[in-house]
């Protein structure tokens, strides 16, 4: 079969007006397309099994469900697994959960209506038990009372699936009430307060009901794809996977940067009591591939392609033997993670893998191409190699001697 790709729009702010994928903005992310038109390009047929060991917010393991086809995802992030469970998630009789809402939407307008009608002669509480005191600060005594509130009638739901549902919901719109809002991959604190601020309640009550509506667009799906998805770290894959299981991979790994992917996802981190302190937090960052430079690359670590081993030599002649040291274990990691993979594909399976370049102290990392050469050295096939958005765009775009791009590397285990 002669597979080649072309031009698709990857980035995930396609998804936003998207049934299922618009529960929340997860900045780094993919689109759906990227997914949908690997399956398509491929001919995955249903019944067959994708592996995404990259699981982020889920879309891949949306899309292979909505088509009939087995998944299975990782991520080593607590909020992404519940993410992905939540979207994933479509088996409710919906006659009941209709119920279930119009009784809480019904409650919750009763229980606010007499709040507000006794605010003049309250003040907010000052300590809110159910909300972690580090996130204290983003948000006004008002909301912070509002959202402990809501937090604690969600607990009182006995059924698990439905209880993730509408406290997945409540965590969607955090920033939305907030002090702050999203600037790229982090949050930053507003300028100048919200005006005229709707009620908590009446945002939360809004975002269930999206949801439920999104749910009723799958309800007559036949043949929906099985999903398993698991807390694991790509490092440890063999002991995740069994060798030959998979009939293909789709992914979307992160790039090698400097971000601090969890400042994006902090607030549900900590609202969701994942987070407990600082110190719970930058474990989880110590542990995120390519997003912080650690100093944990093997010892006496010789690249497969020399290529990294000379960019990493460039980098070090600015006297940054951090980023250097980073950047030989990000190919030190992905080098591995590309033999294990090799092992878990079926004959014939594909890999179709969604990857960004990086400038890293001015010196340009060709991730594609490097990776290309990485998996030709390992075994694989290297079907397609194709630039398939240009991030000219970028609020840093200026800083760097060339273009920011993304790439589709497809690979075949032959």
């Amino acid at each position: 079969m002669e597979v080649s790709i072309e031009p698709l729009e990857v980035s995930f702010k396609n998804n936003w007006d998207k049934p299922i994928h618009r529960w929340y903005r997860f900045h780094a992310g993919c689109s759906s397309e990227f997914p949908e038109k690997m399956i398509d390009l491929l001919r995955i047929e249903k019944g067959s099994t994708v592996l995404d060991p990259f699981v982020g917010s889920g879309t891949i393991l949306i899309c292979a469900k909505e088509r009939g086809i087995n998944s299975m995802g990782f991520d080593i992030n607590p909020f992404y697994l519940f993410i992905a469970g939540v979207k994933t998630c479509w088996e409710f009789d919906m006659d009941w959960l209709f119920e279930v809402i119009t009784s809480l939407t019904e409650e919750l307008r009763i229980l606010f209506k007499a709040k507000m009608l006794g605010a003049s002669n309250q003040k907010p509480r000052s300590k809110i038990d159910n909300i972690p005191r580090y996130i204290w600060r983003y948000f006004s005594p008002e909301v912070l009372e509002q959202l402990s509130i809501l937090k604690e009638k969600i607990s009182e739901i006995e059924a698990r699936q439905v209880r993730d549902l509408l406290l997945f919901a409540l965590a969607s719109i955090l920033v939305e009430v907030s002090k702050v809002h999203y600037v790229g991959e982090t949050i930053v604190f507003d300028k100048v307060p919200k005006k005229n601020e709707v009620p908590v309640h009446e945002v939360y009550v809004q975002k269930i009901w999206e949801m439920y509506l999104d749910l009723k667009t799958k309800e007559n799906i036949r043949d929906k794809g099985y999903v398993k998805i698991e807390r694991g770290d790509i490092r440890d894959l063999d002991k995740l996977v069994p060798d030959k299981s998979v009939d293909h991979v789709i992914t979307h790994p992160p790039y090698l940067n400097n971000y601090n992917y969890l400042l994006h996802d902090r607030l549900p981190l900590y609202f969701l009591d994942y987070f407990k302190t600082p110190l719970n937090e930058r474990k989880l960052r110590d542990l995120i591939i390519g997003s912080v430079t650690k100093n944990k690359v093997t010892q006496n670590f010789i690249p497969v392609v020399d290529d990294v081993e000379k960019i990493a030599q460039r980098i070090e002649k600015f006297g940054d033997i951090e980023r250097c040291k980073a950047v030989l274990e990000y190919f030190d990691t992905m080098e591995s993670f590309l033999e294990m993979l090799f092992q878990k594909l079926r004959r014939n399976g594909y890999c179709a893998m969604l990857l960004g370049n990086s400038y890293v102290r001015g010196v340009m990392i060709p991730l594609d191409i490097l990776m290309s050469k990485i998996a030709r050295k390992i075994g694989f096939q290297v079907v397609d190699v194709c630039q398939v958005r240009d991030r000219g765009d970028g609020a840093f775009q200026h800083l760097y001697n060339g273009k920011l791009y993304e790439s589709i590397v497809l690979l075949k285990r032959v």
